[in-house]
């Protein structure tokens, strides 16, 4: 800006009142545009950085996926597959996911594919089994966002929310009744269940 100034007033000699107006609006404009981009340039730098910091801090094992992989893991996710990100950049989803449930996750985005062409920021919610380095079956709630309208290419954030520890409880409840069941079905004296609710009413009339 100090140079366009400086060109302004050595070449400003000998010119007449137009020709300096219309060198003054030019510098004016080059002036504004300068400001303009360093505070858009600030902008996208803080927003990098706080979606970096939200990503890589996240409780919840996140991911950014491309359309060859992983682009991108948190810890938690590494933490929950026991891999490193390193590792996992060089996979794809599928080799994290149960070999049952791969046909369900290829039909799940394929669909969602689809719905990217007319959707802006398309959302999807598939539940399916993966697999750690260890071996153990991971069921997991997961959530994928479209990212293509902001990117040059097809990218999804995707969010694996953990449901192992729900579903071996309601597997565990689930036992426990039947057992109960069993039970009450070989005793040899007859058990019945009764509702009191309108004897305790009436008494409370009394």
């Amino acid at each position: 800006v100090g140079a366009t100034m400086a060109h302004l007033a050595t070449f400003s000699t000998g010119m007449n009142l137009e020709a300096m107006a219309a060198l003054t609006v030019v510098a004016a404009a080059v002036w504004g545009a300068n400001v303009i981009y360093r505070e858009v340039a600030a902008r996208l730098r803080r927003s990098e950085q706080q979606f970096r910091a939200a990503f890589d801090h996240a409780p919840i094992p996140t991911a950014l996926i491309g359309s060859d992989g992983f682009r991108d893991v948190n810890e938690a996710f590494a933490q929950t597959f026991q891999y490193t990100r390193e590792e996992l950049l060089e996979m794809s989803p599928a080799e994290l996911t149960h070999p049952d449930d791969l046909e369900l996750s290829e039909a799940f985005m394929a669909e969602f594919i689809e719905r990217e062409k007319t959707e802006a920021f398309a959302r999807g919610m598939l539940e399916k089994r993966y697999l750690n380095r260890s071996g153990t079956v991971i069921w997991a709630r997961t959530a994928v966002t479209s990212l293509a309208a902001v990117s040059d290419e097809p990218l999804r954030i995707v969010h694996v929310l953990d449901t192992s520890l729900q579903r071996r409880a309601l597997a565990e409840l689930r036992e426990s009744e039947a057992r109960y069941r069993s039970l009450v079905d070989l005793l040899p004296v007859g058990i019945w269940e009764e509702d009191f609710t309108a004897v305790g009413s009436r008494l409370d009339e009394l």
